[in-house]
């Protein structure tokens, strides 16, 4: 008994050890998988613990038989200040082999883009705009968007 209980406190530990520390997580579903040029997918969140260091993730959703091997999109930042800085972007969705990168299930592909890897963030509210900038007005196949934000080190020191 005392064997069982030692094990079973041993993988309640691990599993906690394993735990991401999201703080942001929010995906928003593209209507019939159709993204137009008028179709902004706005992201709102708040900072407020600006001495710890994040990990930014987009994760695509895309039908497994999308006809193109990267998504062009626009990426405007709004920070605390309201400042805006725009970026264009070519995000990958296969590999160079021409594999889908993430995993698919069914005929639903998640392809996870690091999109800003140990960045620290000012105190306030941002907001991230993602508009498609491909040169059809229209992209079929682009089922989801999600955002997601990762706590990854504690009161970073300089």
């Amino acid at each position: 008994m005392a064997r069982l209980l030692f094990f079973l406190v041993c993988v309640v530990l691990f599993m906690n050890s394993c735990k991401k520390d999201i703080v942001f997580d929010k995906e928003l579903v593209i209507k019939n998988s159709k993204w137009s040029y008028n179709d902004t997918l706005n992201f709102d969140f708040d900072v407020k613990v600006t001495e710890d260091i994040y990990d930014m993730y987009l994760i695509i959703g895309h039908d497994e038989n999308f006809g193109f091997q990267n998504l062009y999109t626009k990426v405007t930042t709004t920070f605390p200040n309201n400042e805006k800085n725009s970026d264009i972007i070519s995000l990958n969705l296969t590999d160079n082999m021409g594999s889908w990168n993430g995993e698919c299930s069914g005929s639903t592909c998640y392809c996870p883009i690091l999109l800003k890897k140990e960045t620290r963030f000012l105190p306030g509210k941002y907001r991230l705009e993602f508009s498609q900038y491909s040169r059809s007005e229209i992209i079929d196949g682009i089922n989801s968007l999600e955002l997601k934000i990762e706590r990854v080190k504690e009161k970073a020191s300089e």
